[in-house]
């Protein structure tokens, strides 16, 4: 490289694309960037480097000089050449020799592992750029441009901006540490899940050793050691696969021979069942030296859990194939064809989500419904299509199979949210209907007003309908958004709204104050939509009212014409609307109001919640409540405690007189519930409808009566004769204390059955859900008494721990939104944006032509000597971008500094004396000849004439493929710089709204587990 003529420049700054073909010398060594001042853009790059190229003697050219004027006394770059045009006096040219630097102790320790990748491709001059620091959510859209169909790159510069954001996908970028999908989070179950994790990811593995162990044992009719027994290993079995499907939804997708494994598991434990249960036993299990009547119930118990298992995996096996299978209309049954209104129902079925003909109906239709968002959607609201709603008649057409318990989940969450979301709809149709009048009609003078347009033109109130289907909602005009909260387990957008008629618009503030605080208008936690207009097209956001009304009455003190609430919206956008302060309400033409349909959404929320998330296998008495029709051919099987060995019911204690006898019961035994029937109707203190309720205990379900029953005497003489404690020690785990739900009609009946439990001395650990209670004595065990008072915590530490997790991601939040207010750019945004999109134009930005970059230098230094100077008009100043792009090439080119320097300066033109100002002719301004100091500046850098003076106008499209960017004209460049700095805004906008969506998942994830941390701790106080 020693014969190389002169030093260069790209490579300084890490975006030489030439390599060893290059013509110039590759130097990193602190003498490259001499005499160019301090210019962020060009010198940040070449700062850190371990060693440098060889170094020209003193008798060689000199820095900065361009080799070819120096050698020839002529350079065909002219004025875009980016070195000083010096002649040698002599042809002399020296050889190279070349120096290393050593890097310092402080260097060595920033160095990585000399094994690590980094340390490698250090080694090969390959190490990653430090402006590679491109986050997920930039990458992703910086590289949507390059994934337009089509596209082809024009030139290498294009492929060295699509290399550059692949290559902020490094182990250095800090960024891309939260983007990995293997990151789990820190709750109380982290250990475990890692541990699912691990079985997740060597599942084959376990598999084989399941099989080739337990298979081998199986067939040998033995543990083959004394430690192991069949309940502890199919319990454990069934166990952790359970828990395996819980955390790995798609388990049985991914591994298809789990279905082979479970069924195997099955075979395998009616095979044990059988040889352990028959005499003499078959199977060496120490189970078989146990009673015969609790060997058959733990036997009973393991089937099924072993059952459900199966359950499961034949269930989502099925659903798998079915996405494998190519889909094909299922016709109607033979049995359908039977019944004429099954018939009516099956030809006007149209199934859910993907499963329809069509496609789904909007955006929120699915055939599962986990994957359905409880709250509509905008798409869904304005949808022209009705909602799939299953009919709840065993025979109707479903899209789940009949009698199962996924079926009448399905059928209960479509249902329960129709009810809470029919309203709201139906409201949102009228409006747009009326809107579409509107849009329809604009011009016409002599039309009937809408509904919409009376509610409006009175600032908000009643929407009212007659009819069949009659609505009644409220509508709140004027809707202007105010900034967004990050609360507590909460993110909220305060909402300004008109106030509607009347006493909430009194004068008397008072009167405006009990009004909200006391009213049903905008009630805390209910339903609402926010509706925008605009150009013709409405958009609906749901959101959630956390407001209380002592809170809007607060705001009402203000101003009798507006309240504030806040609201926590369903869709981010409205959050970025907020932080943006974007006004909604402007003219006829764009405007915002808020309808309130009074829909509590909190008291249907949870059930929907769980219907969506609960294991249908876990649900009690499902094999009664899945049944369609009548259950009357299903067994009704007793209750399972009643059936543990030596149990019996003590009813002697419910005689009138001791000397009458009344025998245990003893469900096992036949007769034993006639004649507990005959013996409690003759002898016991019950009444008939407490004689049935005792004698249903035979039976699974719930001990009920009459509302006129004692329920009192029935749950204490329940616990007295049942003595459950056997039960509960057969059942429950060692140590640990029964537990029994209570349930009764009224708050009254519930406080008297515990004023029962109390006054019996059954136990004094309780605990009263459900609203305050009106007995002092029963009050002392509500469920907000008992944790005010609750001890400490072990789960403190966790709380606390998730509690600095939910903080942290407010703060990042908080710096989120503030950078969304469209902030000013920079230089870093600028250079960013064209090293990706247009490098061959940063190039020139990075190495402008060598007089750009003198001037650049004595202009800057001109400015710390005296200060920079302002434009002044009307004797106010005004600073032109407020120096956003100061002392940076780009700024120098998008101000035109360059072409005010060589520009003629104007002079003003002067009017001839004895004319009036009114009768003179206007005379052109006269151009002054060029400022010597101009044409010296040009001869000193070997220049003998000044650079042409650009006066084009090309499109700003045409200038986007034009890098030679200083030879553009003023107007020119005002375009094309506003056209980048827009594009540049705007890409900022998308990442700040991905960013914002991840984070506001996250917080709102964060809030949730910090929720159920804090649920949990309470309940260690037993």
């Amino acid at each position: 490289m020693a014969d190389r003529r002169g030093v260069c420049r790209l490579y300084a700054s890490g975006s030489c694309r030439y390599g060893n073909r290059c013509k110039f010398m590759h130097e990193r060594g602190g003498n490259a960037t001499q005499g160019l001042g301090e210019n962020p853009g060009r010198l940040a790059r070449g700062a850190a480097t371990f060693r440098t190229g060889p170094v020209r003697p003193a008798g060689g050219v000199p820095r900065q000089a361009c080799n070819l004027f120096w050698t020839t006394g002529s350079c065909n770059r002219s004025f875009e050449c980016t070195f000083q045009h010096l002649r040698e006096p002599n042809a002399a040219v020296g050889q190279g020799s070349a120096t290393e630097k050593v890097p310092d102790e402080k260097d060595e320790e920033m160095l990585p592992d000399f094994f690590a990748t980094e340390a490698l491709a250090m080694e090969n001059n390959a190490a990653r750029q430090p402006q590679y620091t491109l986050g997920p959510t930039e990458a992703h859209n910086n590289i949507k441009p390059f994934l337009r169909d089509n596209y082809h790159f024009e030139s290498a510069a294009k492929v060295q901006g699509f290399v550059k954001i692949l290559a902020s996908i490094n182990d250095v970028n800090k960024a891309w540490y939260l983007a990995s999908g293997l990151v789990l989070k820190s709750t109380l179950h982290k250990n475990i899940n890692h541990l699912y994790t691990l079985m997740e990811g060597n599942y084959e593995t376990i598999q084989d050793v399941i099989r080739k162990c337990i298979g081998g044992m199986i067939a040998e009719k033995s543990w083959m050691d004394p430690s192991l027994d069949g309940v502890v290993i199919f319990r454990t079995l069934s166990t952790v696969l359970l828990q395996y499907f819980n955390r790995f939804k798609d388990a049985i997708k991914n591994h298809p021979s789990i279905a082979d494994l479970v069924m195997d598991i099955s075979k395998w434990f009616e095979t044990w069942a059988t040889n352990v249960s028959c005499q003499p036993a078959g199977f060496q299990d120490v189970i078989t030296t146990s009673d015969s009547k609790a060997r058959g119930l733990r036997i009973n118990k393991l089937r099924e859990e072993i059952g459900r298992l199966t359950s499961i995996v034949l269930r989502e096996s099925e659903h798998t194939e079915k996405l494998r299978r190519i889909h094909v209309n299922v016709g109607i049954t033979s049995a359908q064809r039977r019944q004429v209104q099954i018939m009516q129902f099956a030809q006007t079925y149209d199934p859910p989500g993907g499963l329809r003909q069509d496609g789904p109906r909007h955006d929120n239709d699915f055939a599962e419904i986990s994957q359905i968002r409880i709250a509509p959607t905008n798409d869904e609201l304005l949808s022209p299509l009705a909602p799939y709603l299953p009919v709840f008649l065993a025979d109707a057409p479903h899209h789940l199979a009949e009698h199962s318990m996924e079926r009448h989940l399905d059928i209960q969450f479509r249902l329960l949210r129709e009810e809470l979301t029919c309203s709201i709809r139906a409201s949102i149709s009228a409006i747009y209907d009326d809107l579409g009048i509107i849009w329809r009609d604009v011009g016409v003078k002599k039309r009937q007003p809408t509904k919409l347009e009376e509610v409006i033109k009175k600032r908000g109130g009643p929407y009212k309908t007659s009819g069949f289907d009659s609505l009644f909602f409220y509508i709140y005009t004027n809707a202007q958004l105010s900034p967004v909260k990050a609360e507590r387990c909460d993110l909220t957008v305060g909402l300004f709204l008109d106030t509607p008629a009347g006493t909430a618009r009194s004068d008397d503030r008072k009167a405006r104050y009990e009004y909200w605080e006391h009213g049903k208008r905008l009630q805390s936690r209910s339903l609402v939509a926010l509706v925008l207009v605009t150009g013709g097209t409405m958009k609906v956001f749901l959101g959630v009212i956390t407001s209380f009304g002592k809170d809007i009455a607060e705001s009402s003190k203000v101003s009798a014409d507006t309240v504030q609430i806040q609201i926590s919206f369903f869709d981010p956008e409205v959050e970025f609307l907020a932080l943006q302060s974007e006004k909604m309400t402007r003219d006829a033409s764009s405007y915002a109001f808020l309808v309130d349909n009074s829909v509590m959404y909190e008291a249907s929320r949870p059930f929907l919640e769980r219907l969506q998330s609960i294991e249908p296998t876990e649900i009690p008495f499902a094999r009664y409540i899945s049944r369609g029709g009548s259950v009357a051919d299903i067994q009704v099987l007793p209750p399972r405690y009643a059936t543990a060995p030596r149990f019996k019911f003590k009813l002697q204690c419910l005689a009138k007189d001791r000397r009458q006898v009344i025998n245990d019961l003893d469900i096992s035994q036949p007769d034993a519930v006639a004649t507990a029937r005959r013996q409690l109707s003759q002898s016991s203190i019950l009444d008939p409808s407490q004689v049935e309720a005792v004698a249903s205990w035979d039976r699974e379900g719930t001990c009920s009566g009459g509302y006129e029953t004692s329920n009192s005497l029935k749950v204490v003489s329940f616990r007295r004769v049942s003595r459950l404690k056997k039960y509960y020690e057969f059942y429950s785990p060692a140590g640990s204390d029964p537990l029994v739900l209570l349930i009764a009609y009224t708050n009254h009946a519930l406080d008297h059955m515990l004023t029962g439990v109390l006054d019996a001395n059954i136990t004094q650990k309780l605990i009263r859900l459900g609203p305050r209670s009106s007995d002092e004595r029963i009050a002392e065990y509500t469920l907000d008494k008992l944790e005010r008072v609750a001890a400490k915590s072990e789960l403190d530490w966790s709380i606390g721990r998730q509690y600095g997790v939910m903080k942290e991601l407010e703060e990042r939040m908080t710096e989120v939104m503030e950078s969304i207010q469209l902030p000013s750019l920079s230089w870093k945004d600028v250079e960013q944006f064209l090293g990706i999109h247009f490098p061959e134009h940063a190039e020139a930005f990075i190495a402008p032509p060598f007089w750009i970059a003198i001037l650049a230098e004595r202009l800057w230094a001109d400015t710390d000597e005296n200060g920079e100077w302002t434009t002044v008009k009307q004797s106010k100043q005004k600073t032109m971008e407020e120096g956003i792009f100061s002392r940076t090439f780009y700024g120098m080119w998008r101000e035109g500094e360059d072409l005010k320097f060589i520009s003629p300066s104007v002079q003003p033109a002067q009017q001839k004396k004895g004319r009036s100002k009114k009768a003179a002719r206007p005379i052109s301004p006269t151009p002054a000849p060029i400022s010597s100091t101009t044409i010296d500046f040009f001869k000193q850098l070997g220049f003998p004439t000044l650079p042409p003076l650009p006066t084009t106008a090309r499109a700003t499209f045409n200038l986007l493929n034009i890098p030679t960017v200083w030879s553009m004209s003023l107007g020119e460049r005002l375009r094309l710089s506003e056209t980048w700095e827009q594009n540049i805004r705007t890409l900022a906008y998308e990442n700040n709204l991905g960013e914002y969506t991840q984070l506001r998942a996250s917080y709102k994830e964060a809030c949730k587990d910090y929720n159920d941390i804090r649920d949990e701790a309470p309940s260690k106080q037993d």
